[in-house]
């Protein structure tokens, strides 16, 4: 049960740390998607950041951005008139550029600038000014301040600074290139105005390189998701060896009652083939004595038979030499008994020779069953040796389950360790473990003295008791001898002091003569450590109840934020597209550890995820979900680009209404190419191209615009 417990515990902390390692994993891709949208929209500072954690970032001094400064009043002026060349590279030589470009281009890196200081220190400053123009401040790269002079010649020294963009107009007409202090820019000639009123420098690059550690943390992550999953797997293992050992133990202990049940069978058969051994004597004895008493007889007929035969020749020769009939019948008689006695002869040799047989059949039993007790010793002994292995092999299981055991509370540790890096959602129960292990180690402590200190005093008890008892016969012992009272002359007083003493000194060094005080302050502090614990233990419940309380809460909150978006997801879709959709989750039973899948059916379709969809008509279901999201928490305004493109006009329809629903609450902005929808909003923007250059046109309320006016405002 202990270790069912603790495996529940362990695969609890391994779920807890999955949910920390997902949580960060999901910031981690959070931020890495804002890293990618930025580095999309700031090409430059990616490329240089890219260029920055390579191995050519020690050729690179730093942008121009990094290697100038300027008073705050010029910054406009200044940001107007380099904005092309803020975020180009500055190097010391040219094979330095060459090797940068070679790996942008073997990259495949975005177009980066680069400016080699030893080609721009041939740059030479020329006097751009006449005595008569004084309608400048001066010369742009003299309000610039950097180490490198040919960087800021190079950059800034050829554009005149002034106070208006009126003066500076008059000067780009002498040929100029002119900024005001607004940062109002003239190409010379007044061939191409710049306005720059906004600008600020913006150092994408530091969080695009921050976005490499990130990737590091993810990477982190993965490595520890893996981990994990190891550590699972082995686990897993462990608990399958586990019980692969109890399910070999049960299989033992099955096979070891067999043996011994069989090992009982045949120490009884051993003891009826004994029994019947020993009948098996008493009938060969038996036999035996009848078998002589046979052959005695045998040998009495054996001779009178000779005897007769000797009687009967004598008598042949009688009868021939005599033929009187009547010695003819006595002959005759004694031929008759003479068969009768051969026929006896006959019968008890066949009796002696059934008796033989049986004997031999006696002897082959007897035999036969002492080979069966041999074998059946045998066999005996071979089930010991097998029931002593069985036990080795019991024993050596058990020392491999111990071995795991140990291997999985170091697993346990290991897991502890990552669980503490992940998070410390845990610590503070953890916290009140730990204190009711060292009070449950502190308790088994002072039990232990205090069984020690009792059996302590029940020895000296009995040493007491022993000492009255031989006391009291040393004193029946002298008054059997006649001394009723104890014998007080002829002793040395001293010597028997000295001797007491000597043996009390020796007595007080073993008894502990606190005991009974240490006893208790024993049994108080015992009294105090169990109301701590049982404090702890309430306090314990305490935080487990909060912890189940907020459990419940979240589950509460999520199955009615759940509630309310599948509700809206069902009427939108419905009037949007007609059909049916709906938000089903994948595992009731474990709401946090599922997903959620959304599940939708067109009109004469079948009803499918939203992950077997088409293109359009999973731009359709994103649509309806987004939306259905934004009931729990709306945002200020929304931005949308073509999600009207796979619909027809009468779905298309009803998306602009639902959207101009939406609008009374929120802003919504949107990119669309389909009239009727255009023809709902407040405000269009219209971009046009005219001469190579993007125009843009604006109209508020359009559906009061005729087609004649929007084409007469056009042709304006």
């Amino acid at each position: 049960i202990i270790n069912n417990k603790k495996s529940l515990e362990f695969e609890k902390e391994i779920e807890n740390s999955k949910k920390t390692l997902l949580e960060t994993d999901d910031t981690s891709l959070r931020y890495s998607e804002k890293t990618k949208v930025l580095s999309d929209i700031m090409l430059e500072d990616f490329v240089i950041a890219k260029i920055k954690n390579s191995d050519y970032k020690n050729m690179v001094l730093g942008t121009v951005k990094d290697l100038v400064r300027w008073e705050q009043k010029y910054e406009r002026a200044i940001l107007a008139a380099a904005s092309e060349l803020m975020n180009a590279m500055v190097v010391n030589k040219t094979e330095e550029m060459a090797a940068i470009a070679e790996y942008v281009k073997m990259k495949n890196l975005p177009r980066i600038k680069i400016i080699p200081l030893d080609i721009i220190k041939k740059y030479n400053q020329e006097d751009i000014f006449e005595e008569k123009d004084l309608l400048h401040i001066g010369r742009l790269s003299d309000f610039v301040i950097s180490k490198h002079n040919e960087l800021v010649s190079f950059v800034f020294g050829n554009t005149v600074v002034t106070r208006t963009a009126s003066d500076a107009y008059l000067l780009s007409k002498k040929g100029y290139k002119v900024v005001s202090i607004n940062g109002e820019l003239f190409d010379p000639n007044s061939e191409l105005v710049t306005l720059d009123f906004g600008t600020k420098i913006q150092d994408i690059t530091r969080d695009i390189l921050l976005s490499e550690s990130i990737e590091k943390l993810r990477e982190l992550v993965v490595k520890l998701k893996n981990i994990i999953e190891n550590k699972i797997q082995e686990y897993n293992k462990i608990l399958y060896a586990r019980g692969k050992i109890e399910l070999e133990n049960a299989q033992i202990e099955i096979h070891t009652n067999e043996i011994q049940n069989q090992i009982e069978d045949k120490k009884k058969t051993i003891e009826n083939c004994s029994q019947e051994n020993i009948q098996l004597n008493l009938e060969k004895e038996y036999l035996k004595k009848e078998e002589m008493d046979m052959i005695e007889e045998i040998e009495k007929y054996t001779n009178r038979i000779e005897k007769i035969e000797k009687t009967a020749g004598m008598l042949f020769q009688k009868i021939n030499s005599i033929n009187d009939s009547r010695f003819r019948n006595q002959l005759a008689e004694i031929s008759v008994k003479k068969n009768q006695i051969l026929k006896t002869i006959e019968k008890i040799d066949l009796q002696k020779q059934q008796i033989m047989i049986q004997d031999t059949s006696l002897k082959n039993e007897y035999e036969s069953n002492q080979e069966k007790i041999k074998l059946l010793f045998d066999e005996i002994k071979e089930l010991k040796e097998e029931y002593i292995r069985r036990e080795n092999q019991i024993t050596l299981f058990n020392q491999k389950l111990d071995e795991n055991e140990l291997a999985l509370e170091s697993l346990r540790d290991k897991e502890q360790e990552l669980i503490d890096m992940s998070g410390d959602s845990y610590s503070v129960l953890q916290n009140f473990e730990q204190r009711l292990k060292i009070l449950y180690d502190d308790e088994r402590r002072l039990s232990k003295e205090t069984n020690t200190l009792e059996k302590e005093i029940a020895l000296l008890q009995k040493e007491l008791s022993t000492l009255a008892n031989l006391e009291n016969k040393l004193l029946n012992d002298l008054m059997w001898y006649g001394h009723k009272e104890l014998l007080h002359e002829d002793y040395e007083v001293g010597e028997i002091i000295n001797a007491l003493e000597e043996e009390f000194e020796l007595l007080k060094s073993q008894i502990n003569l606190r005991a009974s005080e240490t006893y208790v302050q024993v049994i108080e502090g015992y009294r105090g450590m169990s109301q701590r614990r049982n404090e702890l233990e309430k306090e314990r419940n305490s935080i487990v109840l909060f912890v189940n309380e907020i459990i419940k809460e979240k589950e509460s909150m999520f199955i009615a934020a759940f509630k309310k978006v599948n509700e809206d997801i069902q009427s939108i879709f419905s009037k949007i597209i007609g059909g049916s959709a709906w938000l089903e989750i994948e595992n009731e039973e474990d709401i946090f550890g599922s997903g959620v899948r959304l599940v939708v059916q067109f009109p004469g379709k079948p009803k499918r995820e939203s992950t077997s969809l088409s293109g359009g008509e999973k731009t359709m279901a994103a649509t309806v979900f987004l939306l259905a999201l934004q009931t729990i928490k709306p945002s200020p305004f929304y931005l949308m680009d073509e999600v009207d493109a796979h619909l027809d006009g009468q779905n298309t329809e009803r998306l602009s209404n639902i959207l101009f629903e939406r609008a009374k609450n929120s802003q919504i902005i949107m990119v669309s190419l389909k009239d009727s929808l255009i023809s709902k909003v407040n405000q269009v923007y219209g971009v046009y191209p005219k001469n190579g250059v993007s125009q843009l046109v604006k109209y508020k309320f359009p559906q009061n615009y005729t087609q004649d006016k929007i084409l007469s405002i056009e042709q304006k």
